[in-house]
């Protein structure tokens, strides 16, 4: 690509500009970017009048080049094998002006160093002749790249502040010792630098462009690269970048003496004792599809055939409404991007890392799968609309690549932006780590460990598909997760407005060593499929899980596919103010997904959700069944109109409810299967000591109007002592028979007005069981004298007050009760006690 001429730098400088969202810059980055606009003013000043090329004569011959066209020939410096060395007391190019440097072809690697103590400024053209030469340019001193800075080079360019270049093993090639060089024929191996305050590299609003496949390398102290649209010509304005297409990108910004490889992959983790500062930033501040067309390259770009590698590494690395891309355009595969920030990873102003595959019409098939995308930090925060990206967009076929994400301290993020996709059509971009499909390949796998993860404002971690491919697996480990404002966390199939079949959805592992918290509207935990594929599941283990004020757990379908499973093992789990878990289906005939909890400790329920209708329930609103709910506690506790519930409002039956629990309580709170068109579902209650319901119901009730559509089974197994306050117990029907009812239980304690109902309205009434009562520790001695009842009964009975009260017929062992108020279930067979504690309905058998 040509370019033409940019603006001078004086009047372009970086603004510390004020914007209607959060401050962007924290307060040492503001220093930074001072710091580095006065250096660029003065500079521009200084060499404005002072550009030169001078050889500082220990190669060659002491000599001041001519400009502006500054000559460079071999015999100036010095060749050793392959390699060509130049020494020079001082190097800076002003605009329009170019270093042409000549060589035989033989040579691989044009090496040149700035021993004279001043920085260099270019501001021109680094040009080579050579056709098979790599160019290697240190300068101890500090560079810094100007706006009108070009590169008409044929191989890469490794740009350095290093003290030295390591030739081989034993070679070196030092700029600020000449005296210890030792010129070998090996090739370049690493850059060394000496203390702990190596120079830094800046880069103002220019162009570096190394050719297809080659490496472009900004190896120093602080790295700032500050970009922003140039006008070209008098009809093109771009985004300023350095670019190496299908090729590589290194930044390492060091802060302690040490040695980076020349392929900084290959450098050991305790190579640095401590890392600098990487600042990227791009000034443009509109978000409509005209200037995001201009930015479509990004500030860091590696994109290609087979999209290229971003490697970056240093100890803050910042990046403000800036882009670095390594997308795929063709049919090879992306090589990814890998970001180490020893301290902190910031992307602010909808900066973004991404890995797409993309459709390019240069190329005949985009095949290739997406890059991966690595990220080791001490602290990563994402905020206002910035995202980690690896997704395979329309009109392609490649896979998204996997992202692997991991802090030592903490992950947030937060906030949005508004932005115009295509010419009036614009989208709500949230913060976030995103791994996605539109194609036929698959979803990539998103994988996070860190001590915190905080998610506030909207924030999303996706990996969804919305075509044929499967959407990718999360999978996270953490001490703590918070939720809040509408984050989420999701992996779904399918979008709302396509009915073509896609691929199945992800699962969502969530390992927390403490506690997970998800707060607030739309906070939630989601696999959800919105066609006919397979929902996902969910996985959650931690200690404690706490949903609240309409957060929510989901795995859900809206198509033929079967819902999702949620799978929960935790020590406690509150569900209240709004909070809940659900499983559901709609419009289609896949069956709801089952939810399975098993807590060791407690699990609390109160105050459902308006709209889903529960705390805890699965849902189906086609033809498909309601999903199951498997409980399994120590202690179960629901208040404040708490609701477990299995629903049917389509024509599936609802689901199953089991629970098992060494203590139950309910106090106004309910426990149901229900169905409007359907058969109920059955509900079982496993107790090993108290149920207790108080102003509350266990029902199995079915509203279905044809014959076969009956009332679910209710079971109660084992309680020592069951106590009913002002409750009811039902499996009643409309059309189809009642359902059965059977308690198995030590002890029946009923208080004040209970309802039993297994009655159907127009088919057979269920039958009510109460069997296989242990007696051994229950029998009470019977008193040698008759009972004077009238002292005994506070309220006269049915026999003495000749109204007409419902009855209640127990066998049991031949005794009475201590009292109406504590009843026993062991009555004998003999006896009839009336009491006013039960109504029964429609039982058609006792």
């Amino acid at each position: 690509m040509t370019f033409g001429n940019a603006p001078a730098p004086a009047s372009e400088c970086i603004s510390l500009r004020s914007t209607n969202s959060t401050n962007f810059l924290r307060i040492n980055n503001m220093f930074h970017i001072l710091k580095n606009c006065l250096l660029l003013i003065l500079l521009n000043i200084h060499w404005a009048t002072y550009a030169e090329v001078t050889l500082d004569g220990t190669l060659g011959p002491a000599l001041d080049l001519k400009g502006p066209r500054f000559v460079i020939e071999a015999n100036l410096g010095k060749q050793v094998g392959n390699n060509l060395f130049h020494s020079f007391q001082r190097f800076n190019l002003n605009s329009q002006q170019a270093a042409i440097f000549n060589g035989p072809d033989t040579i691989n690697h044009l090496i040149s160093r700035v021993t004279g103590g001043e920085s260099s400024y270019i501001d021109g053209t680094l040009y080579s002749t050579m056709p098979n030469a790599d160019m290697y340019f240190i300068n101890p001193a500090g560079i810094l790249f100007g706006p009108n800075a070009r590169l008409n080079i044929p191989g890469s360019l490794h740009v350095s502040t290093a003290d030295y270049l390591r030739l081989g093993e034993e070679g070196r090639f030092d700029a600020t010792h000449p005296e210890r060089s030792l010129l070998k024929v090996a090739p370049p191996s690493a850059f060394g630098f000496l203390d702990d305050s190596p120079a830094a590299i800046s880069k103002h609003h220019s162009f570096l462009d190394v050719p297809k496949g080659k490496t472009l390398s900004l190896i120093g102290g602080d790295l700032t690269l500050q970009d922003g649209l140039v006008t070209l010509n008098e009809t093109t304005e771009l985004t300023s970048f350095i670019r190496a297409r299908d090729g590589q990108i290194n930044l390492v910004s060091v802060a302690s003496p040490g040695e980076v490889p020349i392929d900084p992959e290959k450098m050991p983790d305790n190579a640095f004792e401590r890392f600098g500062t990487i600042l990227i930033e791009d000034t443009t501040t509109d978000t409509d599809y005209e200037t995001l067309h201009k930015r479509r390259i990004g500030n860091v770009y590696a994109s290609g055939a087979g999209g290229g590698k971003v490697y970056i590494i240093g100890g803050q690395i910042i990046l403000n409404n800036a882009y670095i891309f390594a997308d795929t355009l063709g049919e090879q595969d992306g090589q990814g991007i890998t970001v180490k920030a020893t301290d902190k990873l910031e992307l602010a102003q909808g900066a973004r890392l991404t890995t797409q595959v993309v459709y390019n019409s240069s190329f005949e098939k985009t095949t290739g799968k997406a890059g991966n995308i690595t990220i080791e930090a001490g602290r990563i925060i994402l905020t206002e609309g910035s995202q980690i990206d690896s997704t395979s967009q329309y009109e392609t076929d490649g896979a998204a690549g996997n992202i692997t994400v991991s802090a030592q301290d903490a992950i947030e993020m937060s906030g949005f932006v508004f932005t115009e996709l295509s010419p009036g059509k614009w989208e709500l971009i949230k913060s976030g780590i995103v791994s996605t499909t539109a194609t036929p390949g698959n979803g990539g796998q998103v994988t996070i460990s860190t001590p915190t993860l905080t998610m506030t404002d909207n924030a999303v971690i996706r990996a969804d598909t919305q075509n044929s491919g499967d959407a990718g697996h999360i999978s996270i480990t953490v001490d703590t997760v918070t939720l809040t404002e509408g984050a989420q966390i999701k992996s779904s199939s399918g979008q709302q407005n396509i009915s073509t079949e896609t691929g199945r959805g992800g699962t969502l592992t969530i390992n927390a060593k403490q506690r997970i918290l998800i707060a607030g509207d739309n906070s939630a935990l989601l696999t959800n499929a919105f066609t006919n594929s397979e929902g996902g599941t969910i996985k959650v283990s931690a200690p404690n899980v706490e949903i609240r004020d309409n957060g929510t757990i989901q795995a859900g379908t809206r198509g033929d596919g079967n819902g999702g499973y949620i799978l929960l093992n935790v020590d406690t789990l509150y569900l209240e103010q709004g909070g809940f878990i659900t499983t559901d289906t709609a419009n289609g005939s896949g069956r709801a997904g089952n939810i399975q909890i098993k807590a060791h400790q407690t699990i609390s329920v109160a105050e459902p959700n308006s709209e889903a209708q529960g705390n805890l329930l699965t849902k189906t609103m086609g033809a498909g069944e309601g999903g199951k709910i498997d409980i399994e506690t120590p202690l179960l506790t629901l208040y404040q109109q708490g609701i477990i519930t299995s629903q049917s409002t389509g024509l599936g039956n609802a689901g199953t409810i089991s629970i098992k629990a060494t203590e139950l309580s309910l106090r106004d709170s309910a426990i149901t299967t229900q169905s409007e068109q359907s058969g109920g579902g059955d509900i079982s209650v496993e107790e090993n000591n108290q149920l207790s319901l108080v102003n509350s119901k266990i029902s199995a009730k079915a509203q279905g109007i044809e014959a076969y559509h009956h009332g679910g089974n209710l079971t109660i197994k084992h309680p020592w002592l069951f106590t009913l306050d002002n409750s009811e117990l039902r499996a009643d029907a409309q059309r189809g028979n009642g359902g059965n009812i059977n308690i198995k239980a030590a002890q029946i304690r009923p208080l004040g007005n209970n309802v039993i109902d297994a009655s159907s309205q127009f088919g057979l009434n269920g039958r009510l069981f109460l069997n296989d009562i242990d007696i051994s520790e229950t029998v009470i001695p019977l008193s040698i004298k008759y009972l004077a009842a009238e002292k005994l009964l506070p309220t006269r009975c049915a026999a003495r007050s000749g109204t007409n009260l419902s009855s209640f017929i127990v066998t049991g062992p031949e005794i009475l009760p201590e009292s109406p108020h504590a009843l026993s279930v062991h009555i004998p067979s003999q006896l009839l006690n009336r009491s006013p504690n039960f109504s029964l309905a429609g039982v058609g058998q006792l």
